[in-house]
């Protein structure tokens, strides 16, 4: 109990913060002299601030007018609907009564979205947005308004290809938009042409009056033959360096056996100048052999790793075929040193 009061008590400060009555008088000016310049789409949006600041039932309702006139009549209806809601309930009876002839004479002029979903498009997981907003099966097969001018249509579902459209809607009628079965993602990703999303399965059913436009959605995303090269070129290169590395540790240990018949059998640590430089030889070629090692062992676990990422069935694999590559490599060493040079080329 203490902590939901102390969580009410933050959240009616945060509210009490976030009112700003002066910012909002002066906003409130602005568009009103705005509209009376006929600049309505710079005043409906200093309108809303406004309200945002300091929620008035005039506010709104000076917000709702200037929405009506700048064309947005599905919007102006919404408000002046709250509007008549708000004034009910503080008994405001006259804005009460404007409110409601005001949004009377606006409904028969509102534009539709009807969006069907056939039950064979219908696929679990399913979601359609609209305008970025998601519209839930339940307004699904219904009249909504909205409007007019253009209206994005997003169709998704995982394991699905999404689907989008444009929908162009006019005041007065319905638009009717008849969603399309969705494509299975392949293992290789989306195959399908862009241009197959405006066959003749994939365009909606439009009312009279009204036009959908499908865009050419669907970018192909397959899989390039070049995470293929970079596997067989790393299991190359690991398959070298593991071979060179040993090649180097049998050397190694060879001229350590060497070195061992030219020192002191009862103080292995007393050896002639040569025993010495062989010995010396010896663990550099250790030395080298310990990096062929972890460059091979390193190339085959990353060649082994991208080929189970990449071991999905796909056209690009059926066809692929392996790089021609050519290893060539040496080894130096003298008294105090030693290198080992690999050279590759595709």
């Amino acid at each position: 109990m203490l902590l939901s009061l102390g969580m009410l008590a933050f959240s009616g400060t945060a509210s009490a913060e976030e009112r700003d009555p002066a910012g909002a008088q002066a906003i409130f000016d602005q568009a009103m002299s705005l509209m009376k310049a006929g600049k309505y789409q710079e005043a409906c949006p200093k309108l809303a601030e406004s309200q945002r600041l300091d929620p008035g039932i005039g506010t709104q309702f000076h917000l709702a007018t200037c929405l009506q006139a700048q064309g947005l009549l599905a919007s102006a209806w919404a408000q002046f609907l709250e509007v008549e809601s708000l004034a009910s309930s503080s008994g405001q009876t006259t804005r009460e009564r404007l409110a409601s002839e005001k949004a009377a004479a606006l409904e028969p002029k509102l534009g539709h979205i009807r969006i069907q979903v056939p039950g064979a498009a219908r696929v679990e997981g399913m979601t359609i947005e609209r305008d970025g907003m998601r519209v839930g099966d339940a307004q699904w097969d219904t009249d909504l308004p909205v409007d007019r001018g253009e209206h994005e249509l997003l169709v998704k579902a995982e394991g699905y290809e999404p689907f989008k459209a444009t929908v162009r809607v006019a005041d007065g009628s319905i638009t009717t938009f008849e969603c399309p079965p969705l494509r299975k993602l392949s293992a290789s990703g989306p195959s399908i042409a862009p241009s197959s999303l405006s066959g003749a399965a994939a365009k909606p059913v439009v009312a009279k009056g009204a036009s959908v436009t499908p865009p050419l959605d669907g970018d192909t995303h397959g899989r390039s033959g070049g995470s293929k090269t970079l596997v067989w070129s790393l299991g190359i290169l690991g398959v070298a360096g593991l071979g060179t590395g040993t090649a180097l540790a049998v050397n190694a240990v060879s001229k350590n056996d060497a070195s061992k018949k030219q020192c002191d059998t009862s103080n292995p640590n007393q050896c002639s100048a040569g025993g010495v430089d062989l010995r010396n030889d010896a663990r550099h070629l250790g030395d080298i052999a310990t990096v062929g090692f972890a460059v091979g062992g390193a190339a085959l676990g990353g060649a082994l790793i991208l080929w189970l990422f990449d071991s999905g069935p796909s056209p690009e694999k059926a066809a692929f075929r392996p790089p021609t590559m050519t290893i060539s490599g040496g080894l130096e060493a003298s008294p105090g040193s030693g290198r080992l040079m690999i050279e590759g080329k595709f």
